[in-house]
């Protein structure tokens, strides 16, 4: 979900396909927050391909003097770094229970490979595994059978969900956690990075979009977030054509209502000019019939 004040700091918002978007944010150094939704374990390795090959062109398509964070449920079981190459990607913070690494299935062991081959390649790291938290903070996933109000632990509670940047990039993420007191109907709990960035500074108007002050753009917050919802309800985000669809609308509907206000604020104005003009000419008028001219012993009339 986005934030009312967040919403306003956005410059672009585009899907890279049914499992990917990218978010550009208004800041004096660009910052480019990529949401990612990676295939379950059991999925085909055809489907995972194609996620990881997406996901590398997005990266590759971010400019070096961006601040690039990858965010979102990856499916995949990092646990603690089994060798000195994988410790440059996982912290020391990561849920780890050796019973549950044995019990890792070959796609659940085949997503954790990716996702670190991911992070080598391109010199990330999990950022979000490197904040000391108790486990109820670090938990992101609540699986099938396990009730809400069970004690969260190592060995019920797993970890699929992560903040991800490139090295030079960690100062920027502060602190990670998740909330696991909140009510959501999912079974991942939300999980909350605190990001050090500087915005720029925002004016009230631009040309071709409404006012930041308009209620209309958290109307249009509320809208995107519902379609969301109900995309995901329906099946996920299938096609890059739904959401493009979907995206679409609200934004002509933007500039709809953009172009209207205009006009409207263009119709004030002018009735305000013709006025003041209109206010101006009377007096004149009644001002010229007490004038008298030199020599002249009076106004006539006929």
């Amino acid at each position: 979900m986005v934030g009312k004040e967040l919403w306003k700091k956005f410059e672009t918002m585009e899907p890279l396909g049914s499992r990917l978007m990218r978010i550009r944010l208004k800041t004096k150094q660009k910052v480019d927050i990529i949401v990612a939704y990676g295939p379950q374990a059991e999925k085909r390795p055809e489907e995972k391909d194609e996620f990881y090959e997406n996901l590398q062109k997005a990266i590759k398509a971010t400019p070096k003097s961006h601040i690039l964070i990858i965010a979102g449920d990856f499916n995949a079981k990092l646990m603690k770094p089994n060798s000195d190459i994988e410790r440059t990607v996982i912290g020391t913070e990561a849920i780890y229970h050796e019973e549950c690494e044995r019990g890792m299935g070959d796609g659940a062991r085949d997503n954790r490979e990716r996702l670190i081959r991911l992070c080598l390649e391109n010199g990330l790291a999990v950022t979000s595994t490197r904040f000391p938290k108790p486990v109820e903070n670090k938990a992101t996933y609540k699986p099938l059978g396990v009730k809400r109000n069970q004690e969260i632990r190592e060995r019920t509670h797993e970890q699929l969900d992560y903040v991800i940047s490139r090295k030079e990039d960690n100062i920027t993420v502060t602190d990670c956690h998740t909330d696991t007191k909140s009510r959501l109907d999912s079974n991942h709990y939300p999980l909350i990075a605190t990001l050090k960035v500087q915005f720029r500074n925002v004016k009230k108007t631009e040309p071709g979009a409404p006012k930041y002050n308009d209620k209309s753009v958290w109307r249009d917050k509320e809208k995107l977030n519902k379609t969301l919802v109900e995309l995901i309800k329906n099946g996920g985000l299938k096609s890059h054509g739904s959401w493009a669809k979907a995206n679409g609308k609200l934004v002509e509907e933007r500039k709809e209502r953009a172009r209207k206000m205009e006009r409207m604020d263009q119709q004030e104005h002018e009735g305000t000019h013709n006025r003041k003009k209109a206010r101006n000419g009377q007096g004149k008028r009644r001002k010229g019939t007490r004038t008298k001219k030199p020599g002249q012993k009076g106004s006539q009339r006929g």
